[in-house]
This record gives C-alpha cells, structure tokens and sequence, in this order.
C-alpha cells in the first residue's frame, strides 16, 4: 500500500488580518511554533508591522530587531551585518530606494540566510538571537526615516543637502536640543551652530567656521566647560553656609568667639577623629573628651 505524502495546504490563517489567506502570501518559516513551516503574519502584515518600528524608533537596526522578535525569527548580528552591506551598495549602485513603503527589508533580511548553511541550522526562533537589546543602535535618524521626511527636512536645512549631511545635521541638532524649550531665535541659532559643526565635520572652511562655532555658541550660552550636575549634600551644606556668611558682618561671628570659633566644626572633626584617637593609642588610654583652647584675640 503507498503512503500518502502530506498534503501542503493552500491557505492559511493570518493573525495580523484576521482571516484565511493563499499559503503563498507567507514566508517559510523555521520556527517549530509556527504551523505548516510559515510565519503567522503574512508577508504585507510584516512590512506594515516593521514600517510602524520605524516611525517609532527611527532606526532600521531596532525596527528590524522588534519586527523579528515578534514574528518569532531571531535577529543575528552576522546576518543583519550582511543585509545591511548589501542594502548600501544597492542604494550606492542606485538599484534600490530607501523608502520602506516600497522596499521590503525583512523579506531582504530573511533571504541572506542562505549565504549561511551551517549556521544557518541552528536559526529558528528569536530565542537564539545573539544581540542584547542594549547593543542596538539608535544614535541617529535611519535613512528609511529620513527619506520619508525629506522634502520637510531639506527646507529646514537646504535643497542642496544630502542625505548624509541632513543625517549628521539631525544628529547634532537632537544632542543640542533634546528636551529643551526653544525660542524662534534659539532654535535658529542652534541650527546655525549644527551647520557651522558640518562644515567643520567635512573639513570645509573650517577657520571660519570654528569663529562661527564659538560666536554662537556664546550667544546661546553654551560656551562654558561647566557639566551641569545635581550638587551633593555636602556642596549644599557649604553654600548655604558660605551665602550666610557673606551677607553677615564679620563681627556678628566674633563678638562671641567661643561660640562661633569653629564655625564649620573643622577643628572639631579634627580633634575628634585624629587628635584624640592618636593621642589614647600612644598613651593607652581611653579618653573620650578634649578640652579645646579657645584662641585669644590680641587687644589693641
């Protein structure tokens, strides 16, 4: 009797649409959860699901890392390395567009596995995903994000700029301006000081624009080496301190010499802590008190 082969099926059931749709809609899928050897989200749920990432984060490394980790594919940092290569010398070479609308990076993504036979073997659900989500980066706008926001950007920034310039301009203008509240003026300034900063960043003109550099940045009041830090108890301790003796006269402080001699308690401490531990431990004794000599003020 011929055993019968299994029968792939024709349609299956996406979750993102919610409805039965042709098996060929899917992509092959390693994952052993995943039924019939394809993702649970079809090709088109998986591109709208990485384009929302991207809105979000602004970085096609993390929108890839997330859209994987929820489709149940593992993100591997060699993997991502060579799909990442080959996108750039597609945009280089003019093969490809940078706009996700249009581009399916996870399909690309998925595709590079098999340029990894060995390896290749042991990738089958995001559980064996080799990068920390800390490792991720996000230090800039992705070109996928900029090339979105392009005709917007390019008025702020100029016509005539490219992507890469317009990629570090939005780099320097998120360190200056990151949770501050800006005024017309500020906020032309500061873009001002970022394009002083690619100029010098492209080593054009630089004298000139270093001049530009530190007059705007005077203006805005950055021009200090002073990090701004929460001060510690002790430093406001001796604020305080020090504002009440400047406001007071002097002699407010020793007309009673007794009683203010060791304002700050130094010599206390130092009595205390070094004076009298040192002198018990020569003496082998165990004296917990010592007269302090209160300083004698000359008489005119």
């Amino acid at each position: 009797m011929a055993v019968s082969k299994k029968m792939t099926p024709k349609v299956q059931y996406c979750i993102g649409h919610d409805r039965v749709l042709p098996i060929s809609e899917f992509w092959d899928s390693t994952n052993q959860f995943h039924p019939n050897g394809k993702f649970t989200y079809c090709k088109e749920c998986v591109k709208e699901m990485f384009n929302k990432y991207l809105t979000k984060t602004g970085s096609l490394e993390a929108s890839m890392y997330f859209t994987l980790a929820t489709i149940g594919y593992p993100f591997v940092r060699k993997l991502y390395e060579t799909f990442e290569k080959q996108l750039k010398d597609k945009r280089e070479n003019g093969i490809t567009k940078t706009d996700s609308t249009t581009y399916n990076y996870v399909g690309q993504y998925l595709g590079m596995r098999t340029m990894f036979k060995i390896d290749s073997l042991n990738w089958n659900d995001f559980s064996d995903t080799d990068v920390e989500i800390g490792e991720i980066k996000k230090l800039r706008k992705s070109e996928e994000i900029l090339a979105r926001e392009m005709d917007d950007l390019k008025l702020v920034w100029g016509k005539n700029r490219s992507i890469d310039q317009i990629e570090y301009l939005e780099y320097r203008w998120d360190v200056y301006t990151t949770d501050k509240d800006l005024t017309d003026y500020q906020e032309s300034q500061y873009r001002n000081l970022c394009l002083c900063e690619l100029e010098i960043f492209e080593g054009d003109n630089i004298d000139k624009a270093s001049i530009r550099q530190r007059q705007i940045a005077k203006v805005l009041g950055i021009d200090t080496f002073q990090i701004d830090k929460e001060k510690t108890d002790i430093e406001k301790i001796l604020e305080s301190q020090i504002a009440v003796l400047e406001k007071e006269e002097p002699a407010e402080y020793y007309k009673d010499l007794k009683m203010y001699y060791d304002f700050m308690g130094i010599k206390k401490s130092w009595d205390d802590h070094v004076i009298r531990p040192l002198r018990n431990l020569l003496l082998n004794e165990k004296e917990y008190h010592i007269e302090k000599e209160v300083p004698k003020i000359k008489e005119n």
